[in-house]
C-alpha cells in the first residue's frame, strides 16, 4: 500500500518519509475530498481491491499533515535530508502512534463510517447498515502476530482502546513496543 509502513518498519516511519517529499501548504481539503470521495465510488462499485481502504487510508493520512505538520517539522526535514537513523525510531514510533487511526481503517465497516462521517452525500448510510448487520464476519488483525481473526476472536487493548489482540500472550508479547 503507498503510504503503509513496511514489514519490520516502525508504525508511521514510511508516513514520515512520504511526508517528507511533500509540502503540508500543497494539500488543500479539496484534494482530501476527492480522494474520500474516489472511496466512496470504489465501495458503491463493490470493488474488490481495496482500494476504497487504501484511498481512505491516504486522505485521513493527509488531514493529519495538515493538521499537525508544523509539529512533525523538524522530524520531516531530517528524513528529508537523509539524517535518518536509528536515533530516528522513537519518534517514528510516537508518528505512528498518530497515525495509527489510518492504520485502524481495515473491515469494510471500519472504511464505509469512515467515510460516511466525513463524505456528505449520505449515499452509504445503506452500506453501513447492511455491514452492521454483518458484523460478526468482519476479519481484524492481531498487531502483534498480523493474523486476522473474526471480529468477536479480537480483543481491543484497554489502555489504548485502539490496538487489537487474538490473545493475551500477543498482547503481552507487545507491551515493549506499544
Amino acid at each position: 500500500e503507498m503510504m503503509d509502513a513496511d514489514e519490520g518498519a516502525p508504525q508511521g516511519f514510511t508516513f514520515i518519509q512520504y511526508c517528507a517529499g511533500h509540502n503540508q501548504n500543497e494539500i488543500d481539503d479539496d484534494m482530501i475530498q476527492l480522494l474520500r470521495a474516489d472511496a466512496v465510488n470504489s465501495i458503491l462499485n463493490h470493488s474488490e481491491d481495496g482500494m476504497a481502504r487504501k484511498l481512505a487510508r491516504i486522505a485521513l493520512r493527509l488531514e493529519m499533515l495538515t493538521k499537525y505538520g508544523d509539529q512533525w517539522k523538524p522530524l520531516i526535514s531530517q528524513v528529508k535530508n537523509r539524517q535518518a537513523s536509528d536515533e530516528l525510531l522513537p519518534f517514528a514510533k510516537h508518528m505512528g502512534k498518530a497515525t495509527q487511526k489510518a492504520d485502524n481503517l481495515e473491515t469494510p465497516l471500519e472504511v464505509a463510517k469512515y467515510l460516511h462521517k466525513h463524505v456528505p452525500c449520505g449515499c452509504l448510510l445503506g452500506v453501513v447498515k447492511e455491514l452492521k448487520n454483518n458484523k460478526g464476519k468482519d476479519e481484524r488483525k492481531c498487531h502483534w502476530c498480523h493474523k486476522k481473526f473474526p471480529e468477536d476472536q479480537i480483543e481491543i487493548c484497554s489502555k489504548c482502546s485502539s490496538a487489537q489482540y487474538c490473545s493475551s500472550e500477543c498482547q503481552t508479547s507487545h507491551w515493549p513496543e506499544h
